[in-house]
């Protein structure tokens, strides 16, 4: 079985021999009797193993207007509105799959079924204003308004003792919110090949609600988190273009965190609010061209973010899975790179040749922000390189590639559930393949 298809295979013999289970499937209290408890195990061992399988479709529509000054005046400004309508449903099955080679049946032998659907509509409107006091000063500031209505929905309809799902009848809920977030900026070019600028600008995510059965009321809603980024760096150009140097550092407070907790079950996870971090770090980017058509380029970065607050409150259980104060963030390396050289030339007086390789490190992760977390593991730490030749032109281009030519297998993330622990998700293994282009 290919190690880049995802398959999550459920724990047979446990499942079979749990009593809960057991009472479930017979729909009594008491523990089941021997015999019913054979009977169970024998069930179990029918259906086993089996798969969660979650196809998901998302319609958008988005809409934009803005209207802005020309650009040459001693104040540019620039209004605009926004408009966004998404709707998106995902089908959550639990099926039976061939225990031989994990395929799915056709059609779905399903042992559970649950959807959920939400819908999203977003109204903002934005001004932003820049300032040039002379020509080498420019400060600048904007204001955006938002207000959105965020409405889940879901039933389950088929349940299955062995995944601890329960029928459910349709409910739906709502959350909105509207609020400000600010921008401001300050650059300054020293010369026109030397610019430097410092930033600081707000953002958020929506908040929303839960759709999840047995969920208590508290938790149902959950609000939007937000973030201050802090931004200081400078942008160069050298030897008329030639060399390109640009570095920056940054701070981003992060607070009201949205996290994935679970039920007491462990069977559903949903979001809430608790804690709150602070992440530091720099880029840096270099852009050499020695020769002409060769592009040669290397990059790194340093991200460092903490927990600055425990991911607790009165609503949630505290677990050894809980991130306390000064823990670092998960599945986000403190380090990276990538490197880059890229040659084009004329094969004639129509067509260019061109080759490129491509490099790039990811250094190592936490899978859980907790040190304390059971399952605690650390991923990450490879590297890749992509391989591309082609021909093009100004309409139309072909090129061959070649990714993953090492067939590194670098773990991008891990995650625990019920029935599983440290799921890892694989990059792409090495791939082979013709890309096509064309321009109208």
């Amino acid at each position: 079985m290919s190690r880049f298809l995802t398959l999550i295979v459920a724990r047979q013999a446990a499942l079979g021999s749990l009593p809960s289970t057991c009472s479930a499937y017979y729909g009594q209290s008491a523990a089941c009797s021997a015999d019913q408890q054979s009977d169970f195990s024998d069930y179990a061992s029918s259906v086993l193993p089996a798969i969660g399988y979650q196809p998901a479709w998302l319609k958008s529509q988005n809409y934009e207007v803005r209207l802005a000054s020309n650009g040459t005046n001693f104040i540019d400004w620039t209004i605009g509105g926004y408009y966004e309508h998404r709707k998106d449903h995902i089908d959550s099955n639990t099926t039976s799959v061939s225990p031989v080679d994990g395929s799915v049946p056709d059609p779905l032998r399903n042992l559970s079924y649950r959807y959920v659907e939400t819908k999203v509509r977003q109204l903002a409107g934005f001004g932003e204003v820049t300032l040039h006091p002379t020509d080498k000063l420019s400060l600048t500031g904007g204001l955006r308004y938002y207000d959105y209505t965020k409405t889940t929905g879901g039933e389950a309809t088929l349940a299955s003792p062995l995944t601890g799902s329960v029928l459910a009848d349709y409910s739906r809920e709502k959350a909105s919110a509207n609020g400000l977030i600010q921008k401001f900026n300050i650059s300054y070019n020293f010369t026109p090949d030397f610019m430097a600028y410092a930033s600081a600008a707000k953002g958020f995510r929506p908040g929303g609600a839960n759709n999840i059965p047995i969920l208590p009321d508290n938790l149902i809603a959950y609000d939007a988190d937000s973030l201050w980024n802090y931004e200081a760096g400078v942008k160069t150009s050298w030897l008329g273009g030639d060399v390109i140097f640009n570095a920056a550092v940054f701070q981003i407070d992060w607070s009201n965190m949205q996290l994935s907790a679970r039920t007491a079950d462990g069977l559903y996870s949903f979001l809430t609010n608790a804690g709150a971090a602070r992440i530091r770090g720099g880029e840096v980017d270099l852009t050499v061209r020695p020769l002409s058509g060769l592009s040669l380029s290397v990059s790194g970065g340093y991200t460092d973010g903490k927990l600055t607050e425990d991911q607790a409150n009165e609503d949630i259980l505290v677990t050894a899975s809980s991130g306390k104060k000064g823990d670092r963030l998960s599945n986000s390396p403190k380090w990276s790179g990538a490197a880059s050289a890229a040659y084009k030339w004329a094969l004639s007086d129509r067509f260019d040749g061109l080759l490129r390789a491509d490099f790039a490190y990811t250094g190592k992760m936490k899978s859980n922000v907790s040190r304390t977390d059971p399952y605690l593991t650390y991923y990450g730490d490879y590297a890749t390189l992509n391989l591309r030749a082609g021909v093009e032109n100004e309409t139309w281009g072909m090129a061959v590639y070649v990714n993953n030519v090492t067939d590194t297998v670098g773990n991008v993330s891990q995650t625990n559930g019920f029935g599983y622990s440290n799921l890892t998700f694989s990059i792409q293994p090495r791939t082979f393949g013709v890309n096509f282009h064309f321009a109208m």
